[in-house]
């Protein structure tokens, strides 16, 4: 071993270590270097074959903590990445997400968790593979391996609607779980392509691009806009998506109501009092029901040959004062301003069609709505007037909350995914 030291090389004798510090100086370093120091001394030889270092390593890939008595943990290590195929590497960081995301859902969602499939063994991945002739990228082979979509309930990716339209987001299974029979059949009814596979049960599913069809390289993860003329691309792999997610999760983005995570998040949301009624707005862009290519009819916002895109919002409305008298909500006004400044003013009775009475003690009022924008940013504002038993009115105030394209989306209006519907 050398080192160069004030212009001088000098060499170092790694004979003269105990073999313990060796050892110590293996358990630093990540499994490749590990590798390399096979290569630098027979010292290093013989301290890597301790079983701690590979137990540790073990742990680390694969989150295994026993073994059978006549395995040592090298060999249990080895044999797993055999069962891999080579994907150790991206298995290990799949499988940290998937952590963090069980967790999680273990607190806050426990019959989702439930819901998770156990994994599908390398070869069930390849034979749906040769079924539908094609190769889906490696980093959602490993999660395939680690949790073969959902059986039932809640949506793993979240919730969210507004008036008739409802997105349940369900992680799709490869493979059903009591006969295990391929459902590939079932997925070659819905695209008559091999370019893109469907990954969730929505609304409108999200699909993985399994050969850069869309321009956004093998394993995008994209939506079909409205009428599947174009696309949003929402995350570049897999696993950036689901880190995304679980990012989001632990930071309290969204909240949870009766076991289903909300997309409603708080990114894009305002909050404001006015005299004990609290007023929160969050709101969502839907591609779904965006139109990429301005070619549908024109629209109060968006005119003949424009892009229109669709952003819901959901408002709740609280009391936070036990001294307020009750007031119903007689009226609202909307400011809606686009990127280009243009703003346009709604006014109108009640909401959807509502009048709630907001007093202390009752139930949040929460309603969905949605707004189309010509630009893909802007912003809604203004106030919603109350009434009192003595006719006395108060208008409580909306302040601004965004209507934004998520920064990391990308707008794809020229690729168009064929669907059966």
């Amino acid at each position: 071993y050398q080192r160069r030291v004030m212009g001088n090389v000098r060499k170092f004798d790694m004979t003269v270590l105990a073999s313990d510090a060796l050892v110590a100086i293996a358990g630093f370093v990540e499994l490749k270097e590990h590798l390399a120091l096979l290569t630098v001394s027979k010292q290093f030889q013989e301290a890597i074959t301790n079983e701690d270092i590979w137990k540790r390593h073990a742990i680390d890939f694969f989150e295994v903590s026993d073994k059978a008595n006549s395995m040592s943990w090298k060999q249990v290590f080895f044999l797993r990445c055999n069962t891999l195929g080579g994907l150790q590497y991206i298995y290990r960081s799949i499988r940290r997400v998937w952590t963090r995301l069980e967790n999680w859902l273990s607190v806050h969602s426990p019959e989702m968790h439930s819901s998770l499939m156990p994994g599908l063994t390398r070869q069930q991945i390849s034979d749906f593979e040769s079924t539908l002739g094609i190769s889906l990228p490696s980093d959602w082979k490993c999660s395939y391996m680690i949790h073969n979509g959902q059986s039932h309930g809640h949506g793993l990716f979240g919730r969210y609607s507004f008036y008739d339209w409802i997105d349940n987001v369900h992680l799709l299974p490869l493979c059903s779980s009591r006969s295990n029979v391929m459902t590939a059949e079932r997925i070659m009814g819905l695209l008559p392509t091999r370019n893109y596979l469907p990954l969730t049960h929505a609304n409108v599913c999200h699909l993985v691009d399994l050969d850069n069809s869309s321009g956004e390289g093998v394993g995008a993860i994209l939506q079909p806009a409205e009428g599947f003329l174009g696309s949003v691309c929402v995350a570049p792999s897999c696993l950036v998506m689901l880190q995304r997610y679980v990012e989001e999760l632990e930071r309290g983005e969204y909240d949870v109501m009766h076991g289903d995570i909300n997309l409603y998040g708080r990114s894009f949301s305002s909050a404001t009092v006015t005299d004990g009624i609290k007023i929160v707005c969050r709101s969502r862009f839907i591609p779904p029901q965006s139109n990429l290519h301005g070619t549908g009819r024109r629209t109060r916002r968006a005119g003949v040959g424009q892009s229109q895109y669709l952003f819901a919002y959901n408002v709740t409305i609280t009391c936070v004062d036990p001294r307020m008298p009750p007031r119903r909500l007689r009226s609202r006004h909307w400011i809606i301003t686009d990127a280009d400044g243009n703003a346009d003013e709604v006014r109108g009775p009640g909401v959807i069609g509502l009048y709630p009475i907001i007093e202390p003690g009752c139930a949040p009022f929460e309603y969905q709505s949605c707004c189309p924008l010509p630009t893909t940013s802007g912003t809604m504002q203004g106030s919603f007037e109350f009434v009192d038993v003595n006719q006395q009115t108060l208008d409580a105030i909306i302040s601004p909350f965004p209507l934004q394209v998520p920064p990391h989306y990308t707008l794809l209006p020229n690729v168009s995914i064929p669907f059966a519907v």
